[in-house]
């Protein structure tokens, strides 16, 4: 088929102009607009009749010859609902039959199948016209390299995924529900559900659940804190705060005492503090506490040590504050100089294997298959679908059926995007729909994101 341009078309164009205009444009729209087109045959029979249309698997493109469906039974007692659609790969019409009923529904839509149209069918129907033909043609890109992905191409979906992802973090939105689908970037634990789930470690400011390692907080999650000195101007430097670095801030002429500040958004698990000490000649540096704010007061958590010159002074513990305070505490003039602190959390030495399950998200009708998108980031070496699953379920966490995970492409500081297609057609008719992440193996990573659609 030739192409040809488009026009809009427009009131100020004479009647030839425009005509010529409306003509090119139905050429231009024929391709899309026609694909699978479904409507009855040229003498009506109980048959449907498809356009041809055209499949793309990712690598081959397959043009699809007009096509009918085989002849279709009228129902024998109550009203009756049937289904056509096309194989997801090669463009095949078949009938999917639905249940006899006074109030009848469509059928399911199996997986690796496309919707072309709906047929409403009474005991008395003996040819098929377009009065009882519905179009629910839905796809935008036929054809997939998986026979039981939702029927969009799979990588646009991807990229649409991923870009919600991004704009949830960036933003700063919590769980967000979409039509067919969810996105969770773990900002906070809405998203999650908390009874089911185990051994999850929510870190809020990096919108991460972590499995394990060791973590510094201020250098990984810088936007779940805020800095502060106090007092803000001392001799010696000029009390800012870049990252986590005090640039060499030095506290001097035996001034009162100063502390360094720093406030989550939430409740922050730390499991090390540590400042560094550049120098403290003539024991210049008595002291470095360090304390959590529980929401009235503060709490001593222990000095840091030691105070040696050049050294860090640490102090480890169980903690989980909004706020943590360093206090270093002179004993003469002169110094100490003290130019970086940190905050280190360590979700235990070996990670516990962890399971993330989503709260539930209602489908508005039986899906028969979902996808799984998640962004991901190692600690340890991982192996997707040994240390790392993704499984769904369309009936609310009874069952769940396992996908297969695949690397998609790498996404920012580290992280990879990681995807997997579940057949949903074994388990119970169900429209509860949740996903489950499970880590394996003592494997420690963080999560960033997950997003789940369905068809």
């Amino acid at each position: 088929m030739t192409v040809n341009t488009f026009t809009q078309t427009s009131s100020a164009l004479s009647r030839r102009a425009w005509s010529d205009a409306v003509d090119g444009d139905i050429s231009v729209f024929t391709r899309i607009a026609v694909a699978f087109a479904p409507h009855e045959e040229a003498t009506p029979a109980m048959t449907v009749r498809l356009d041809a249309g055209y499949v793309f698997d990712g690598t081959v493109l397959t043009e699809v010859a007009a096509q009918s469906t085989a002849a279709i039974t009228a129902p024998t007692i109550n009203p009756r609902i049937d289904r056509v659609v096309i194989d997801n790969t090669t463009g095949a019409v078949s009938v999917v039959t639905g249940t006899e009923a006074a109030s009848p529904v469509a059928p399911a839509i199996p997986a690796g199948k496309l919707p072309v149209a709906q047929v409403s069918l009474l005991t008395s129907t003996t040819a098929i016209t377009n009065a009882e033909i519905i179009d629910e043609r839905s796809f935008l890109t036929v054809g997939s390299s998986s026979s039981s992905s939702p029927g969009v191409d799979q990588t646009a979906s991807d990229r649409a995924m991923i870009n919600a992802l991004d704009i949830s973090a960036g933003n700063g939105l919590s769980w967000k529900g979409m039509i067919n689908g969810f996105v969770d970037s773990f900002v906070d634990e809405a998203g999650v559900d908390s009874v089911t789930s185990t051994n999850e470690t929510h870190i809020g400011g990096a919108g991460a659940y972590a499995t394990g390692g060791s973590f510094t907080d201020l250098e990984d999650y810088a936007a779940a804190v805020e800095f502060e000195v106090v007092p803000s101007s001392l001799s010696g430097g000029a009390g800012n705060f870049i990252d986590n670095d005090l640039s060499s801030k030095v506290y001097g002429g035996g001034a009162s005492s100063w502390s360094v500040f720093l406030t989550f958004h939430q409740a922050m698990p730390v499991t090390k503090a540590r400042m560094y000490v550049i120098n403290t000649d003539a024991g210049r540096l008595s002291s470095i506490n360090f304390h959590g704010w529980d929401g009235s007061t503060w709490v001593s958590l222990g000095n840091l040590s030691p105070l040696a010159n050049a050294t860090w002074a640490e102090l480890t513990g169980t903690w989980s504050y909004t706020s943590y305070k360093f206090t270093p505490n002179p004993s003469g003039g002169g110094g100490p100089s003290l130019s970086e602190v940190e905050l280190q959390n360590a979700v235990g030495t070996t990670p516990a294997s962890m399971v993330l399950v989503s709260n539930a998200q209602t489908a508005l009708t039986v899906p028969t298959a979902a996808h799984i998108v998640i962004q991901e980031e190692d600690v340890d070496a991982v192996i997707l679908n040994t240390d790392l699953k993704a499984y769904a379920s369309r009936d609310g966490g009874t069952t769940w059926t396992q996908g297969a995970l695949s690397d998609v492409g790498d996404g920012v500081s580290g992280q990879q995007i990681l995807a997997a297609d579940v057949d949903l057609t074994s388990q119970p008719s169900g429209t509860s729909m949740k996903y489950k992440i499970e880590t394996l193996n003592t494997k420690g990573l963080k999560l960033h994101g997950v997003a789940l659609e369905w068809s």
